[in-house]
């Protein structure tokens, strides 16, 4: 067995003992979940197995019920002492090993999705989304925030105070607004048979996303094409055409080479993206682009009852639209301002991208490619347009951008490719880690998600620090489909670098908290080829 398929199966397969050979009595390992959350370590991946899954999360969530009914009962006292370590430092304390759990099931199922996998999750996601409801709603603890939100401590000071302690009040107002925000669109403030209702409704949506997003995956993996003649792949680069007899392999062709074929298709990103840009041959680049807008179907009656199901929560909570309820926490101040946007967008760029279109129907013209251009021939013109006017070829430059080897060892992880990168402050003594990030570079054929996503592994935390740290640094991972070399990592490292040197004290503040750090994504804007080891300085 090779070593990727032996260290997969470890998260099917892994089963340890303890035995004390003085006794010969056999006693269970603790379930390293549960350790990890316990002793705030990193999650050890290669040791996990998805039985492990439900118990841990069925002990965290008790504990969360149970710390949850002891703050508000704390809370509703008549005496009770509302401050923010009453309040808000010891939310985080409660929230903290269910949501860590949770991610860390979250975060697998998207890059190592598996059918045992999906059993443990589904098993209990209806009870973590209906725990995660309680707490949103409890109406106990948003009479405390918004106590502590409108206190005499926040609104008697003077402008002289006010800017003397400026950062830390304007932080702390902003965590208690988007605390107080949340809770109002989880619907805290409905009444307990409108409550049933919203999350009766709330728990399906959640359970429609997950459908939406396996159906996405086994459409993915549904699709197959086997090409025996390499003339219809003519244009594609080499490393493609070794990834497709790859493909073929381990479809069963064992003969299978880059050179004389047969070559498998498939709808997975290493492949589409390089034979839409590559390959000349127009009717596979039509069979790829239809297939590839197909291969969900299954999830039309899925969207629809996701809308059906969101314009009525909005309702519920007094909004006309799901769109107005979603900016409720979000910079947007309306509807229409976001319009107003894409619209003022769309006035500078479309005439632009216009005059782009005519440039590309013009160079197809000239090699009597037939016109109008179609979806799945403007990549093809664009690679050629731009090696025809900067000479530019991906293929030749990217062995000079390889991704650089790191250390064996330095943390367990759930695939042999993952990487596990820190971030240090290097215009500080002694160049502190301010924050660490696992790296997950490469497709693998019906096991991840596709596209490139960030997610939390741990949140950045004061409240949760330990004797050796007084800080708990923010962890994340980052999760792409590329094929090696990689050419758009630098893009989402930049994403977290540049942030993680700013030491945000609060996490509730930010808009899109990935450990306590800002995060945000530009769809569709990459960087190209910057070497990492370049970019540790920032």
């Amino acid at each position: 067995m090779d070593q990727i398929t032996r260290h997969t199966l470890q998260l099917v397969t892994l089963f340890t003992v303890k035995t004390n050979t003085n006794t010969s009595s056999i006693s269970m390992v603790v379930n390293p979940l549960t350790r990890c959350v316990e002793d705030y370590s990193l999650p050890p991946y290669a040791q996990l197995r998805p039985d492990d899954i439900a118990p841990a999360l069925l002990t965290a969530m008790a504990e969360f019920a149970s710390d949850l009914e002891a703050i508000e009962d704390d809370l509703a006292c008549p005496d009770a002492e509302i401050s923010w370590e009453s309040v808000m430092d010891r939310l985080e304390i409660i929230d903290d090993p269910l949501e860590r759990l949770w991610c860390i099931v979250l975060q697998l199922m998207k890059a190592v999705n598996m059918p045992e996998l999906r059993a443990a999750h589904s098993e209990l996601e209806d009870q973590v989304v209906r725990l995660q409801n309680k707490r949103a709603q409890s109406v106990v603890v948003y009479q405390a925030m918004t106590a502590l939100r409108d206190g005499p401590t926040y609104v008697t000071l003077t402008t002289e105070q006010q800017v003397s302690i400026m950062i830390m009040f304007s932080w702390a107002r902003r965590i208690l607004n988007r605390a107080i925000g949340r809770a109002t669109a989880s619907g805290v403030n409905l009444v307990d048979h409108d409550k049933d209702r919203f999350n009766a409704i709330h728990v399906r949506l959640q359970a429609l996303r997950t459908i939406h997003g396996h159906n996405e995956l086994d459409g993915t993996n549904a699709y197959s094409h086997v090409i025996t003649d390499k003339a219809q792949l003519d244009g594609v680069p080499q490393s493609t055409l070794s990834l497709l007899a790859q493909n073929a392999v381990a479809a069963g062709h064992v003969l299978a080479t880059a050179e004389s074929g047969p070559w498998k298709l498939s709808l997975e990103s290493p492949v589409y993206d390089p034979l839409l840009k590559y390959c000349a041959s127009r009717p596979i680049r039509e069979q790829l682009y239809r297939a590839n807008n197909d291969k969900a179907k299954a999830n039309e009656p899925v969207v629809v009852e996701i809308l059906q199901l969101r314009l009525q929560l909005a309702h519920m909570l007094g909004f006309h639209s799901f769109f107005e309820l979603s900016l409720v926490n979000n910079s947007a101040p309306s509807v229409d301002s976001v319009f107003d946007t894409l619209d003022e967008l769309r006035n500078k760029a479309f005439p632009r991208s216009q005059a782009e279109l005519r440039q590309l129907e013009g160079l197809a013209a000239a090699h009597n490619h037939p016109l109008p251009l179609e979806p799945w021939d403007v990549p093809y013109w664009t690679e050629r347009l731009r090696q025809e006017q900067f000479d530019i070829d991906d293929e030749a430059i990217s062995q000079y951008f390889s991704l650089p080897k790191a250390a064996d060892g330095l943390e367990e992880t759930w695939h042999p490719d993952v990487r596990f990168f820190q971030i240090r402050a290097m215009d500080q003594p002694e160049t502190p880690v301010v924050a660490q990030f696992y790296l997950d570079p490469y497709a693998r054929p019906g096991q991840k998600r596709q596209g490139s996503f960030v997610e939390v592994v741990v949140s950045r935390s004061k409240v949760l620090r330990t004797a050796k740290a007084p800080v708990r640094l923010p962890v994340f991972s980052i999760v792409l489909n590329q094929t090696p070399p990689v050419r758009i990592i630098y893009y989402y490292y930049f994403q977290i670098v540049r942030p993680a040197k700013k030491y945000s004290i609060y996490l509730g503040s930010i808009p899109k908290s990935i450990g306590g750090l800002f995060f945000s994504m530009v769809v569709g804007v990459y960087v190209f080829d910057w070497p990492l080891e370049s970019a540790l300085w920032l």
